[in-house]
C-alpha cells in the first residue's frame, strides 16, 4: 500500500475501527484496533469521513459538479451508495451498524439564516427516505440511534429523525 502522508490530519472513530484522512486532501487510511486494513485516495477533497460497523466506509467530498458527494464503499472498497447534493455542503455523516443506511446533515444559508437538511437514506432507494429543514440550527453530528432513527447534535440541541 503507498505510504500517505497527511499535512492536515483528522480521525473519525467508531468503537474498535477508524478512518484517518486528510482535511482539504484526498488522502486516507482505514485502520481497526489490529491492523491497517486499507489506504487510498477519493476521487474529491474530503470534508468528512465515517467507518461504519459493518465494514462500509463513507466520505463527504467536494462535488465536481455538485457542491458536495456523499460516496459509501463496502469492505471491498466498491461503491455502494453515492449521492450529489447540488447547493448544499455535506456537514456531517453517519452509517447504520447494519450497513443499510445513512444519515447526512447538510447546512446552508438562504436570506442571511443558517438552515441544516438532514437526510435519511436506504441503499436501496434513489432518493431519501426522509428529510427533515432546521432553520436557525447548524448539525454538527449525527449518530444512528437504532436502524430507523437519526440523532442530529447541533449547536441548539439535540434532534431526533425517523425513517418514516
Amino acid at each position: 500500500m503507498p505510504k500517505i502522508r497527511f499535512s492536515r490530519p483528522a480521525f473519525s472513530v467508531n468503537d474498535d475501527r477508524a478512518v484517518v484522512f486528510d482535511r482539504n486532501g484526498t488522502g486516507y487510511i482505514l485502520i481497526t484496533d489490529k491492523q491497517k486494513i486499507s489506504s487510498g485516495n477519493t476521487a474529491g477533497v474530503i470534508i468528512t469521513a465515517e467507518y461504519g460497523e459493518n465494514g462500509n466506509y463513507a466520505f463527504s467530498l467536494r462535488g465536481e459538479k455538485s457542491t458536495s458527494v456523499l460516496a459509501v464503499f463496502d469492505k471491498q472498497g466498491e461503491v455502494r451508495f453515492q449521492w450529489n447534493c447540488a447547493f448544499e455542503h455535506i456537514a456531517a455523516i453517519t452509517l447504520s451498524d447494519d450497513g443499510k443506511f445513512a444519515g447526512v446533515a447538510t447546512l446552508n444559508a438562504e436570506n442571511g439564516a443558517i438552515y441544516s437538511t438532514i437526510h435519511f437514506f436506504g441503499f436501496e432507494y434513489s432518493s431519501a427516505l426522509n428529510t427533515q429543514k432546521l432553520t436557525d440550527v447548524a448539525v454538527l453530528d449525527l449518530k444512528f440511534s437504532n436502524s430507523t432513527t437519526l440523532t442530529a447534535f447541533s449547536d441548539s440541541g439535540i434532534y431526533q429523525i425517523k425513517k418514516n
